[in-house]
């Protein structure tokens, strides 16, 4: 079925984002890129929970062992300023927000966002911890300051590959939301464009 198989290509693009982080930050990404290859439709055999488990023990432990609660303030404010440009993006286009790929919650009006959104974690993963958690090495205050914020506003800006081309996160986000409509129209879940981490 085209979600499962679409599902599979968004799991596939989140692990080998976060296997690229990983290796970033010289870090053991070999058992993540085991994960990728391993994703079957649907993601049935839930290589995603079991690829994030070992990633955030790994990004967590090492990078931001001495500010865990700041990264996770931090973190959860980039995944939410790259969230609601998808979800805007969704609107424009006049798609059915609620309806998702994997995510089906009745209660949340933006289940496609959240689909979309998988692969673009990563992203903003490297953002935070190459932009702005060297500032806040050895801090106690877990809170953002207003120049981070400012910062984290810039993740749109970030640039991320697709089909071999650079392109801002802003845009990127835009190709990916047009191309999903372009796979669903088609029936071709390999019409849905993705984005890779651009380490540089």
């Amino acid at each position: 079925p085209l979600k499962k198989q679409l599902w599979q290509r968004i799991v596939m693009q989140k692990i080998s984002n976060q296997t690229d982080v990983l290796q970033y930050f010289s870090l053991n990404d070999m058992p993540l890129r085991q994960y990728a290859v391993q994703v079957k439709s649907g993601d049935s055999t839930n290589r995603e929970s079991i690829a994030a488990r070992a990633y955030f023990d790994q990004l967590l432990d090492d990078a931001t062992r001495r500010k865990p609660i700041w990264h996770n303030t931090a973190l959860n404010y980039g995944y939410a300023m790259v969230r609601s440009h998808i979800a805007r993006h969704i609107a424009a286009r006049g798609l059915v927000a609620s309806q998702g790929i994997f995510h089906h919650s009745e209660l949340n009006g933006f289940n496609l966002a959240d689909d979309l959104i998988e692969p673009y974690r990563a992203v903003a993963d490297l953002f935070v911890l190459k932009k702005l958690a060297p500032f806040h090495i050895g801090e106690q205050d877990a809170s953002l300051t207003k120049q981070d914020r400012q910062a984290l506003v810039d993740i749109l800006n970030y640039h991320v590959i697709i089909q071999n081309k650079r392109f801002t996160l802003k845009h990127a986000v835009e190709k990916t939301v047009e191309s999903f409509i372009e796979s669903i129209g088609a029936k071709e879940a390999g019409k849905l464009l993705l984005p890779k981490i651009n380490a540089s």
